[in-house]
């Protein structure tokens, strides 16, 4: 419960289950997982991933990372996975998102 997990070194990963929970990265070629209810995950690393599968999730990460998102239904149960590489045009860096319809959306 709002519980964090953060990583800084090469390969390593952050993982948090907790309800309003957060995983964090920095470090290179590292990952960011959080499956509790509205959860983030976020990375600043080069080549690195973030995944948020929880109820509500968020996730951001910088130019080059790679964001995964679940949409889940009010009973939990998942209605669609997607993910999508931060590009700077589609999918700003340092920005996060949810999954909402099947599409990326700008959190605020």
């Amino acid at each position: 419960f709002r519980g964090a997990a953060s990583n800084s070194g090469a390969w390593g990963a952050a993982s948090n289950s907790g309800d309003w929970g957060a995983a964090s990265n920095s470090g290179f070629k590292g990952a960011a997982f959080n499956n509790g209810y509205e959860g983030r995950a976020e990375t600043d690393a080069e080549k690195s991933i973030a995944v948020s599968c929880g109820y509500q999730g968020i996730a951001r990460g910088n130019l080059g990372a790679w964001l995964v998102l679940a949409e889940r239904a009010d009973d939990g149960e998942i209605k669609h996975v997607r993910c999508g590489k931060v590009d700077g045009k589609v999918l700003l860096p340092g920005v996060f998102y949810q999954l909402k319809n099947k599409k990326f959306v700008v959190v605020d």
